[in-house]
């Protein structure tokens, strides 16, 4: 049964294959995504393409790796009724004629932002990248050495508008950077953005050019919202009188871009000149703050620069309050329900075979295969874990490193043991002596409800 906040997941299936790099393009069904997917396509069929291309994805890519597999990934919002599913229908048949896979996710994007009390742009921003994270990791269940790229068609106009943004709010040298071309997501898993040097008028001709359909959102011409009004008021005055601008914000971006860049390091460096200066000070904090999964707010930033170490000593404190560990719990035969301490349920579930999806592969294991007692609970000192067609048993600190856990929220993972050890980790999957296989004649199901 679903709520009208339910997010619906529709997924193709990932085809197992060795450690080439997958590419995942977000696709909105407007022309700047569907110019990104389409260059995508031709450079996956022929490498030697790029030169030929304004696209540059080489540069991504782990060195001696031109080859990569694409997806893309469509979300419907659901915030403009027959719109809305006349873009995702228009997506689901660009795909269709390019052979490409596509995963699609339907979401209530205004009732989530009501309940999350969250503006619409910021609740659609947090169903994206939640969501790019979820088939990111799904990319990497067959392979955990797996490079996973999202690419975003982001583009120099993009860029521009969000420099007169940042710029107009007071931003320091980092809002001033805009977009970043790449930034780390997760453990082995990338945000790019492949056409971010190519301007819009670029990329409706390349559409032309191509005899490319794509969609447009009426929503982008509405100029009570402040970035539409830079980007067809602000921006065309400025190029009536610098008609290259959009060239020079971009080159102004990338050398403010490698400034902030090295002064980050210099910062991270230089730890015991951090009182002579309020910048390096607040850096190295920031930097900090990113380790430990912190948004790095301007008044956290001012508290952790007044109180230094102590600081991050009551931010664990804090943590540990409202997150304490998970007590091991024992149990019952499924099918079962466990009330959790931190007000989540996890169900276990006996059913039938079933590898329609990846989140069946992730949640699910063959019960023939359990030795003896379940019992469920956090980490516990020596745990280790072999994941699925893993290259061996590593340490649970050494996962959680590899996979960009921070220590601070390591203790409310989920794990499930039987009398052999670890069967499965909440995020991470079944172990690999339990997977299913085409011998596994009965599943164990694990359901996991947020408080």
């Amino acid at each position: 049964m679903t709520t009208p906040e339910t997010t619906l997941d529709e997924e193709t299936p990932i085809q197992p294959t060795d450690d080439v790099p997958v590419v995942i393009a977000a696709l909105s069904g407007g022309a700047d995504s569907i110019c990104m997917l389409h260059m995508l396509h031709r450079l996956q069929q022929n490498p030697s393409e790029e030169d030929n291309l304004p696209l540059r994805l080489k540069k991504f890519l782990p060195k001696g790796k031109p080859r990569f597999l694409l997806r893309a990934a469509h979300i419907n919002h659901k915030l403009r009724g027959a719109d809305s599913e006349a873009d995702e229908a228009f997506c689901r048949s660009f795909c269709a004629q390019l052979g490409i896979p596509l995963d699609v996710k339907r979401s209530n994007c205004a009732l989530i932002a009501k309940n999350r009390n969250l503006g619409l742009e910021e609740a659609g921003r947090q169903i994206r990248y939640t969501y790019f994270e979820k088939l990111a990791l799904q990319c990497r269940k067959d392979n955990e050495n797996r490079y996973v790229y999202i690419a975003t068609a982001h583009n120099q106009n993009d860029l521009a508008e969000t420099f007169l943004l940042n710029l107009g709010r007071g931003s320091a040298l980092r809002g001033l950077c805009s977009i970043p071309e790449k930034r780390l997501m997760t453990c082995m898993t990338w945000i790019i953005r492949p056409i971010l040097h190519m301007s819009r008028a670029q990329i409706e001709e390349y559409c032309r050019t191509n005899r490319l359909e794509y969609r447009t959102d009426a929503s982008n011409f509405d100029c009570t919202y402040t970035r539409n009004r830079i980007r067809h008021e602000v921006l065309p005055a400025l190029q009536a009188v610098f008609p290259d601008i959009l060239k020079k914000i971009d080159r102004s971006v990338q050398l403010l871009a490698k400034d902030e860049d090295c002064l980050t390091h210099l910062a991270q460096g230089y730890i015991y000149y951090a009182k002579e200066s309020e910048s390096v000070l607040y850096r190295r904090h920031r930097a900090k703050m990113e380790k430990f999964g912190v948004e790095p707010t301007q008044a956290r930033l001012k508290e952790a620069a007044k109180q230094g170490a102590v600081w991050y000593e009551q931010f664990k404190t804090a943590l540990k309050k409202e997150n304490p560990p998970l007590p091991t719990m024992a149990v019952p035969a499924p099918p079962a329900e466990i009330q959790l301490p931190n007000g989540r349920k996890i169900r276990f579930v006996m059913e039938d075979l079933q590898l329609n999806s990846i989140e069946h592969l992730q949640n699910s294991l063959d019960y023939g295969t359990i030795n003896g007692n379940l019992t469920v609970g956090g980490r516990l000192p020596g745990d280790t874990m072999r994941l699925v067609n893993g290259t061996g048993t590593k340490p649970l600190k050494k996962l959680f490193a590899e996979h960009g856990i921070a220590p601070e929220y390591r203790a409310q993972k989920l794990i499930l043991r039987d009398e052999a050890g670890i069967i499965w980790m909440e995020g991470f999957g079944c172990a690999h002596r339990c997977r299913l296989t085409g011998a596994t004649n009965q599943v164990l199901r694990i359901i996991i409800t947020a408080a």
